[in-house]
């Protein structure tokens, strides 16, 4: 991530809204919704993120880091010619009888 710049892009914003932004769907999963205050966090998960690990595909790559009670789990797709991270997709975990709330 070192020397990488990081963008989030409005196709990635629509597509987190839609598939993590539901309160009642996520807590079937045992997540809880994307609020905007979670993307304030990428920095953080960024900078010191607790577990990398690839992705599915070459470029991309799982970045998640612990707060309190929930994970968030961020994947960005690397471009590393020109040096950039763009998000691809945000969730965020909580732990079993947390308030998925930190």
């Amino acid at each position: 991530m070192l020397g990488y710049e990081a963008r989030t892009r409005h196709d990635a914003v629509r597509h987190i809204h839609r598939q993590h932004g539901n309160p009642a769907s996520e807590s079937t999963r045992g997540q809880r919704a994307v609020t905007t205050l979670d993307y304030d966090r990428l920095r953080s998960v960024l900078a010191e993120p607790d577990a990398v690990s690839p992705g599915q595909t070459p470029e991309r790559v799982l970045v998640e880091k612990q707060f309190g009670g929930e994970r968030v789990h961020a994947v960005f797709e690397a471009t590393h010619r020109r040096k950039k991270l763009r998000l691809h997709t945000l969730w965020i975990t909580i732990k079993k009888g947390g308030t998925g709330v930190s």
